[in-house]
């Protein structure tokens, strides 16, 4: 009958996948101890990593140029895949391949290495986020957009651990590549985290309460943007926290954009004269422009554009293409 022959037809596909697991197995046989452990560390990633992160994540008591050559046998034997790109060699666990090492991977094993990923995931995103704010930005996106898998796994699984300080971490580190770059996804996390743990260390739960508000006024909802606004800027002022820029700036994001009033002065001078005090020139470029769009917006077209021109000026010396654009 018909379901006979679908279901003979399912068996046919599946047997291959089947038959694929044998060379697999023959090959992980034939692998001494620590390169078995560390290809078993390997199923933590969600997407492709570099030499690095196998460094930290898959072979941490080695010194980096070992872990390279353990990386590179395993490369060379194709139980790892290479993938070169423009700018460097990415690395990757194909399926089948994990499928059959997964099933290796004793628990402790693999929660160790999850931790291990936790941790690299979170130095990534702090040194992507200041890379985004220089001459090399494109290359960071595309770093970013290529290990978004492993930093989402990260977020996932130290969330559900209920590890608040790591999960905040990396949802808080790249908060303006989630606003410049409308990415609803990232900003997401911070408000699943306020949600899941309200009740977390003020230090920890205001930059995260910044975040969520930069996602409410993604998502357009500008009733949220007002809470998780007035929540993180209570917060810091309550337990003299560090000044925390994107609760500000989704408050006047939300004014000055939804058309009904300009941005609060009181706010908008506090966020203006942070970034002022910042080194990157990044931020000095967009306290121009934002300065210039409110002069003119006031009638001063003088001042409008004595602001953007020192905007363009200090934008194409700091060399940022999202810089430049914001100022042209």
């Amino acid at each position: 009958c018909i379901r006979d022959s679908l279901r003979a037809g399912d068996q046919r596909r599946q047997r291959p996948f089947a038959d694929a697991s044998v060379p697999v197995q023959l090959g992980l046989d034939e692998l001494d101890p620590p390169l078995r452990s560390m290809l078993a560390a390997a199923t933590v990633f969600a997407g492709p990593f570099n030499r690095a992160a196998f460094h930290q994540v898959c072979a941490p008591d080695l010194d980096a140029e070992q872990a390279i050559d353990q990386l590179g046998e395993l490369a060379d034997r194709s139980l790892i895949a290479r993938e070169i790109t423009t700018d460097r060699t990415w690395f990757r666990l194909l399926r089948p391949i994990r499928d059959v090492v997964e099933l290796t991977v004793t628990e402790d094993a693999r929660r160790s290495a999850e931790e291990r990923l936790e941790r690299w995931a979170a130095r990534f995103a702090d040194d992507a986020a200041v890379g985004l704010r220089g001459p090399e930005e494109r290359l960071w996106n595309r770093r970013i957009t290529s290990q978004f898998g492993n930093l989402r796994a990260a977020f996932a699984r130290s969330s559900a651990r209920g590890d608040v300080a790591t999960a905040a971490s990396l949802a808080t580190s790249l908060w303006d590549y989630g606003f410049m770059r409308f990415n609803p996804e990232y900003l997401d996390w911070s408000r699943q985290l306020v949600h899941r743990f309200p009740d977390a260390s003020p230090a920890v739960v205001g930059p995260v309460h910044g975040v969520a508000a930069l996602h409410a006024w993604i998502i357009d909802d500008l009733a949220g943007v007002a809470e998780h606004a007035d929540v993180a800027l209570d917060i810091e002022a309550e337990h003299s926290l560090d000044f925390y820029l994107p609760a500000r700036l989704a408050l006047i994001s939300a004014a000055v954009y939804s058309g009904a009033a300009g941005p609060p002065p009181a706010v908008y001078e506090a966020a203006a004269a942070h970034q002022r005090d910042r080194p990157e020139k990044y931020f000095h470029v967009n306290v121009e422009t934002q300065n210039s769009v409110m002069a003119r917006w006031s009638g001063d077209r003088a001042t409008a554009v004595e602001r953007a021109v020192r905007a363009v000026t200090l934008a194409r010396e700091a060399d940022n293409p999202s810089s430049i654009a914001f100022a042209l």
